[in-house]
Formats: structure tokens, sequence, C-alpha cells
């Protein structure tokens, strides 16, 4: 009998600790990229396609400032660049791990996926 307890509570850890940590699997945001370079991007959510591709740094920073999210490459495990994306296109992204205290939120890029419109 203990031998079964231990069992259940070795599985029981084991699936606990496993698989991805947001269990809905919906990304942190779906927006236009604003900025992109090598090893980040901005993405801005419930903004234009027109004010993503035309608009400067300084005015969406202005203007959206609560709706910018900054996704970082940390260390190459899931991307090695992000080059080939660019100002103005629509995405999903997944981000790994809480924001860092910063303004605007800074995660770790997990996931991007382009959104057709």
């Amino acid at each position: 009998m203990k031998q079964h307890v231990i069992a259940l509570l070795l599985v029981m850890l084991l699936f606990g600790c496993s698989g991805n940590s947001d269990p809905t699997n919906k990304p942190k945001v779906e927006g236009f990229i604003v900025q992109v370079n090598e090893n980040s991007i901005i993405v801005a959510s419930n903004i234009s396609r027109t004010d993503a591709k035309t608009k400067t740094w300084e005015e969406l920073s202005e203007k959206y400032r609560d709706k910018l999210e900054v996704y970082t490459l940390n260390d190459g495990r899931f991307f090695s660049s992000l080059s080939n994306y660019k100002k103005g296109e629509k995405v999903k992204v997944w981000g790994n791990g809480g924001a860092l205290e910063s303004d605007p939120p800074q995660y770790e890029l997990e996931k991007i996926e382009r959104v057709g419109d």
C-alpha cells in the first residue's frame, strides 16, 4: 500500500511539473508589430495597421503606451533572429514567464505567428 501511495505522489509530481505554464495556451497578445530588430519586437494591440506602419516610436509611445509589449530573444532557444518580421505585420505572440517590471512590459519570446487579414 505504501508503495502505491509513493508511486501516485511521484506521478502527480511529474505531471504537475511538466507542460506549458499557461494551460490555456492562449497568446499573450495579438496585434501589430510597431518595432522590430534582430533580437526583439514591440507589439501593440488595438491599434490600426496604418498607425503601426506609419507612426514614429515617439508618436506610438505617447498614444498607445498602455497597449505596447516588448518580446525579446534571450538565448536563441526558440528563434535565431526576428529579422524576417516587418513593422505593420499582424501577429499573435506568446511570452515565456511574467512581464519584467518595465514600461512597456517585457517578455521572453516563446512563439510568434503571423495572422492573415
